[in-house]
């Protein structure tokens, strides 16, 4: 399934109406088993469904390693994974030391406007990337802010990627469920070119994440732990 279809429409500016074509983000359906059980049952962009189950299974805290997986098979949208073991919740303990400089966030953030082409084509997109001292080492797009994030971890996690000296961009709203998928991971910087909640700052706080917000241009807010940004 294409990633983008078009569609003609009518787009009104001010006193101008005229028909014209339009670029529009498309979705499919998908279901997760584990084990035989329905797990998650949603939508989103058509790509990297791989990487989107594994970041999902790791970032609940569902597996730890690629070994915990035994087979996966697939039909018509529905996915089985078989997991030999289901580990408790857990949070990986953070790197104490790990902090970035502003102007590398800054640096990253204009780099993200350059990449997003599903959201500069179609307006209806989210992204997230992984990014370590250098710079971006991944980037997914997805309809879905959820999405976007476990793609990106999904895809650390089949490369075995190091994460505890690691930090988050996005392009979302930062929620409390958002946070503890960050926290359960390891990675000690989430930043967001837009808002957090006041629920994701104050589980940011208590896990030692440095958690960041409105990151534009040269400005930003730091909600938590701000010694990870060294100003």
């Amino acid at each position: 399934m294409k990633l983008t279809k078009r569609l003609f429409i009518t787009r009104i500016e001010g006193k101008k109406i005229k028909d014209k074509e339009d670029v529009l983000v498309t979705e499919e359906k998908f279901i997760l088993y584990l084990n035989g059980k329905e797990i998650l049952s949603s939508s989103c962009t058509p790509a990297n469904y791989k990487e989107l189950f594994f970041g999902f299974l790791f970032s609940e805290g569902i597996i730890r390693k690629l070994s915990d997986i035994t087979s996966i098979k697939s039909e018509d949208n529905r996915f089985w994974i078989e997991a030999k073991t289901i580990p408790p919740f857990s949070v990986v303990p953070l790197d104490a030391k790990f902090s970035i400089s502003k102007d590398l966030l800054f640096s990253v953030a204009e780099e993200h406007h350059k990449r997003g082409q599903l959201y500069l084509s179609t307006g209806g997109a989210h992204f997230t990337s992984i990014c370590d001292s250098s710079g971006i080492i991944n980037f997914f797009e997805d309809i879905s802010r959820r999405n976007a994030l476990e793609k990106s971890i999904g895809d650390a996690f089949l490369k075995k990627i190091e994460l505890r000296d690691k930090f988050i961009f996005t392009s979302s709203r930062v929620s409390l469920n958002m946070l503890l998928k960050v926290a359960r991971c390891g990675i000690p910087i989430l930043a967001s070119i837009s808002a957090p909640t006041f629920e994701a700052a104050e589980a940011a706080e208590r896990s030692g994440i440095c958690l960041a917000g409105f990151v534009r241009g040269k400005r930003m807010n730091i909600y938590s732990h701000k010694w990870r940004i060294k100003l």
